[in-house]
């Protein structure tokens, strides 16, 4: 070895290793008028979080939170530990361990001498510990001095389709923080704020007064429809429309009130003319779509749309679809063979949508049936239908074994045998 590489590589392993690091952060943590000291240390593999009394240092509690992986470029982790004031029940504490490559995060709260986890969840369920970096900066808020500290995160992020831009506040409430505060939460893309509005299948009126009519279904699926495609954490908004020309996803452009409190024009794509869509909200149900009015968009296309729904037990439900709504509000009952034959049809599944018909569960499928047939049964989903059903008013349909070219038909089934009438029990009947 050359002397100058020798006297490197000797000074490289005499060289001291990084110093472990620290956060800390004093208060009153439990509540009791006394100050405490929180300490976050990086110790054997975890991240030691512990609660000293300022007066003394004497430990008062201790627990370990998790730490991500060993980072590939060999950088010593990055710690934090902050408190969010609860007034005078003390204080939460947000600990968290970040490389660039990963990071976790977790709250605690100090009370009867212990330490204990406090969940984070969003309007998705509850946040993981860990995870890849995702461009969150995360910071305490207390607006109202008698009201618990809000946790605030916020991030802003370029996407295909523009910035990105999302704010989320949580509250504590029951030994969890949640994200209970809607005007406070946002997100937008392209400067656009997005709504969180359901996601259901929105059809043009003529196609659903077949579905309400349970009878010949064909018009439903050559009629248009449409979907509106929200996602705030993806940072999607924009509007998918199927016709018999196709399917098309346009972005929304814009977003204005309407001349109604319920009402919001949405711009559609960014031709010289675009198409705009008034969107009509209920004022009571918060996210679901009463009708929406579509213009500019193509002759054949433009008017009228409403989602599927359907009075249960004096209430009106929404349903994703209109083979949610066929299984759930037309099939699920007891029916009866033209030979005195039972057949209970239960809903077994909502997403997704399945029911459960003789000991198995079906999927059903109107969009793909054909000409003759008004929706396709295929069992768990999977693989190629095995059956079909032609609707006969509000109280009977035939159900009849059905061929297939394969597991995707669009067109490629066709009957394959005689069938048998059903009729829903203690129900008069006139089928047709």
């Amino acid at each position: 070895m050359l002397p100058g590489i020798a006297l490197l590589a000797a000074s490289l392993l005499a060289a001291p290793s990084p110093a472990p690091a620290a956060a800390s952060v004093a208060g009153d943590f439990d509540g009791d008028g006394s100050s405490d000291q929180a300490t976050a240390t990086v110790r054997r593999g975890a991240v030691r979080l512990e609660i000293r009394a300022e007066a003394s240092g004497r430990v008062l509690a201790r627990a370990d939170g998790p730490l991500p992986k060993p980072n590939r470029k060999g950088e010593p982790v990055s710690l934090d530990v902050s408190a969010g004031s609860l007034g005078s029940s003390g204080a939460l504490l947000a600990l968290s361990a970040s490389s660039s490559d990963g990071e976790c995060r977790t709250l605690w709260r100090f009370r009867e001498g212990a330490l204990s986890r406090v969940p984070i969840v969003a309007a998705g369920g509850p946040l993981s510990d860990c995870g890849a970096p995702a461009g969150w900066i995360w910071t305490w808020e207390r607006p109202d001095p008698e009201a618990p500290a809000v946790y605030r995160r916020e991030r802003s992020r370029e996407t295909a389709d523009g910035t990105h831009h999302q704010v989320e506040r949580f509250r504590y409430a029951g030994f969890r923080m949640e994200d209970l505060d809607p005007a406070g939460s946002s997100a937008e893309i392209r400067g656009i704020p997005i709504p969180t509005w359901f996601a259901e299948e929105i059809y043009a009126r003529n196609g659903l007064d077949a579905l309400y009519a349970r009878y010949d279904l064909s018009v439903l699926r050559k009629s248009p429809r449409l979907r509106i495609l929200n996602d705030p954490d993806a940072g999607v908004f924009s509007v998918r429309i199927r016709s018999a020309a196709g399917e098309k996803i346009l972005p929304v452009t814009a977003s204005a009130p309407g001349e109604l409190k319920t009402q919001v024009i949405l711009t559609l794509g960014s031709d010289p003319a675009p198409p705009r869509m008034i969107v009509n909200l209920p004022g009571r149900r918060r996210g679901a779509v009463n009708e929406v009015a579509l213009k500019g968009f193509a002759p054949d296309v433009d008017g009228l749309f409403t989602p599927v729904t359907r009075f249960v037990d004096d209430a009106i439900h929404l349903y994703s679809s209109a083979e949610e709504e066929l299984a759930a509000g037309y099939l699920s009952d007891n029916w009866s063979s033209e030979k005195g034959e039972p057949l209970a049809i239960s809903l077994a599944s909502v997403a997704p949508i399945l029911v459960e018909l003789g000991g198995a569960r079906y999927s059903i499928d109107v969009d793909g049936a054909p000409d003759g047939i008004d929706a396709i049964l295929t069992e768990n989903g999977r693989g190629a239908p095995s059956s079909g059903i032609l609707l006969r008013g509000p109280n009977a349909f035939e159900h009849f074994p059905v061929r297939c070219a394969g597991a995707a038909p669009a067109g490629g089934c066709q009957r394959d045998g005689p069938g048998r009438m059903l009729r829903r029990v203690g129900a008069r009947l006139n089928s047709r």
